[in-house]
């Protein structure tokens, strides 16, 4: 289903099979482009001697087929990159909150991490 113009980056974790010197267990993070959401911002800031807000919230509107969690991560905009350990680039946010489940899209709060 198509909510909008909107591409955002899914960061997700993953188990890589391996434990590092202290015992723990080894993750990896996976990146996947995801079309067809709805990004709008919710909050910014606009510090003191700067002439432009920093949007420091937004909400996504995604299809359900997007594997949207309270544990996963937000690239928007995202920009590609050269390096194989990171292939995006931008503005992170972090799920805030558990993801609403509607009868045929997912709608997430995001708060910018980085």
């Amino acid at each position: 289903m198509k909510l909008g113009n909107d591409t955002i980056v899914l960061v997700t974790r993953e188990l890589t099979g391996e434990r590092d010197r202290y015992g723990s267990d080894v993750v990896r993070d996976v990146y996947s482009e995801w079309r067809w959401c709805l990004v709008t911002p919710t909050t910014a800031t606009e510090p003191e001697g700067q002439t432009a807000a920093r949007v420091t919230g937004l909400q996504v509107l995604a299809p359900r087929r997007v594997p949207l969690s309270a544990a996963a991560a937000v690239i928007w905009p995202a920009t590609a990159t050269t390096d194989p350990d990171k292939p995006w680039d931008g503005p992170s946010y972090e799920v805030d909150g558990d993801v609403g489940d509607w009868r045929t899209y997912q709608q997430a709060q995001l708060t910018r991490s980085t």
